[in-house]
């Protein structure tokens, strides 16, 4: 129940401790106001360089980007922009693409009112950070860099006419339910021949949650308000997106994809299913709405892209492009 830029500002016990008695009035050395910036998270301070902004994707937090900055050039500053991760955040967060996009915006321009800007976003966050770069360019500022960090946009399609073969008869949220039931079997089916172990272990762990419905520990409950606040902007987000009409960009775009993509990916138990492959139409999604898009892809899988292990070569290209545009 801290602020997240507090484990940043903060990093030991010590320093940490000696802030909470005062968290209310308590204005840290990279930020203005508690009041001012509530998203805008200090990852990396300090350096030369003009910062690397990165946008979390939903439900994200800039944890996730902490390594890969100390990947960067030990002069390059990094901060992360994120959504609440608070109930009480939620009744003030704004519920549109532009919106967000524009208190990131604000946050930003109270942190370094002169630029120029680097912008980057993770998965959702690339289409905040798409946005973002259209709202400083409109206010007359510079915006070096605007990277997707594999932000996987795809066209909406039109439906096929409705035939007998298509089931068209069916209503669709009998089709809806079909189709989540066979999924469901068709996991089930994955788990049981690729991971026996983990699938006891899940069906184990859900007959005990079960049995121990009526008592349930504190910590539990915290932990489902946090997955309840997670749900709600889930939501926030989905919605958001549907309304958002994309428009050309007047700059250029870095568009960075994984190499692996899966349906569903369960990394604490190290368990994976089904894995798809991007088309170009996919990777080349940006091409229509920039001057010029550059594609590169990258090592790891979505959610693993910033993992050390992954990102050197990442880092090392975003880092010559953040380089170059320092020198022009």
């Amino acid at each position: 129940e801290i602020p997240i830029s507090h484990v940043f500002d903060y990093p030991t016990i010590a320093l940490l401790a000696e802030q909470l008695p005062q968290q209310s009035a308590t204005t840290t050395p990279h930020v203005v106001s508690s009041q001012q910036i509530k998203s805008l998270i200090p990852i990396k301070t300090g350096g030369d360089k003009f910062p690397l902004y990165i946008v979390c994707g939903t439900g994200g937090t800039a944890f996730a980007f902490k390594k890969f900055a100390d990947i960067l050039d030990p002069k390059q500053p990094v901060y992360g922009l994120q959504q609440t991760n608070l109930k009480e955040g939620l009744e003030e967060f704004p519920n549109s693409i532009e919106g967000i996009a524009s208190r990131y915006v604000n946050e930003i321009l109270i942190q370094n009112p002169l630029g120029p800007y680097a912008l980057s976003g993770h998965c959702v966050g690339g289409v905040i950070a798409f946005e973002m770069a259209k709202q400083l360019k409109s206010m007359g500022r510079k915006v070096h860099i605007l990277a997707m960090l594999d932000t996987l946009v795809r066209s909406r399609k039109k439906l096929p006419p409705p035939t007998y073969k298509n089931f068209y008869q069916i209503p669709a949220h009998i089709k809806k339910t079909l189709s989540a039931i066979s999924f469901k079997i068709e996991f089930e089916t994955f788990l049981l021949r690729k991971h026996p172990r983990k699938a006891i272990e899940y069906k184990v762990a859900k007959l005990k949650s079960l049995i121990n419905k009526k008592v349930r520990s504190k910590y539990v409950k915290k932990e489902n308000a946090a997955l309840k606040v997670f749900d709600e902007l889930s939501d926030v987000y989905r919605t958001a997106l549907s309304k958002y009409r994309l428009a050309p960009y007047n700059g250029d775009i870095l568009a960075f994809y994984a190499k692996e993509h899966y349906y569903f990916l369960d990394k604490v138990n190290n368990v994976g299913f089904k894995k798809f492959l991007l088309e170009d139409s996919d990777k080349n999604f940006w091409k229509q709405y920039a001057n010029n898009t550059t594609v590169y892809e990258i090592e790891g899988e979505h959610s693993l892209i910033f993992d050390p292990k992954n990102a050197k070569e990442f880092a090392h290209i975003l880092q010559n492009h953040l380089n170059l545009k320092a020198i022009e």
